[in-house]
């Protein structure tokens, strides 16, 4: 996904919610329009998922940082923020191109088993997806006619980072057995870290059983993270790949 249509759907949201959620006070109370509703909490969810992969070299960065909305519920701090939005989208539409955090053809491969992806990365993918950069998520990436096998293999040659979503139905699986071994090897060769398992709906110890190689990678579990957290999580890895240049 683009980050500048992310950010135009931000700002569409934005709006939408100006006019849709804005509550009014009891007359007589001194309390400003305010705004509440379920639309509003999402929508406040995926701007700090956005706002992760705001690159340094933007002016306003501080400023979406330091924005009242976080603090205050307030109608007139939406306002300031449709208006940040709109100023962000200036920025790149006057040829501040957003930088590449690696230079990968992806920042991520989504490893996984095919019965997992309805159930869980579909979503995940979804919210790694608002930090507008490139997955290789072989469900959007492969065409009709691909030679599948070819593709996958270079996507994993092709990509700064694996989230290896572990579960039961990984294990034993050729082509999940395939890639997290290309990766393994990856990783010893190149001697950085390359590896985030994300533990889906198993134990530590299970995963040690199968693959002890990992048992020494910290992890990170479904259980404790929802999807839009682990792409927050994520996004921290790559601005400290980024500052190590």
């Amino acid at each position: 996904m683009n980050m500048a249509f992310t950010v135009n759907e931000l700002l569409q949201q934005a709006v939408d919610i100006r006019k849709t959620e804005i509550q009014q006070p009891i007359p007589g109370m001194a309390i400003p329009p305010y705004i509440s509703g379920s639309k509003f909490n999402k929508w406040r969810a995926d701007m700090k998922v956005m706002m992760a992969s705001i690159p340094d070299s933007c002016p306003l960065k501080d400023e979406f940082a330091n924005a009242r909305i976080w603090k205050k519920e307030l109608a007139s701090a939406l306002d300031e923020m449709i208006g940040l939005l709109s100023s962000y989208l200036e920025w790149q539409d006057s040829g501040q191109a957003m930088p590449r955090i690696s230079g990968k053809q992806y920042d991520l491969f989504l490893s996984h088993a095919n019965k997992d992806k309805i159930v869980y990365v579909d979503a995940l993918y979804a919210s790694l997806s608002k930090l507008g950069i490139p997955i290789f998520y072989d469900k959007e990436v492969l065409q009709w006619g691909d030679k599948w096998k070819e593709r996958i293999l270079e996507g994993v040659a092709k990509s700064e980072f694996a989230i290896i979503v572990v579960s039961d139905n990984f294990f034993g699986r050729e082509w999940t057995e395939k890639e997290l071994s290309e990766f393994l090897h990856r990783q010893d060769n190149e001697g950085q870290k390359l590896i985030l398992p994300l533990l889906y709906n198993i134990s530590s110890e299970t995963m040690a059983e199968h693959y002890p190689t990992l048992s020494d990678i910290q992890y990170i579990e479904s259980t404790k993270y929802n999807s839009d957290e682990i792409a927050l999580l994520f996004a921290r890895q790559l601005i400290q790949r980024l500052k190590r240049g």
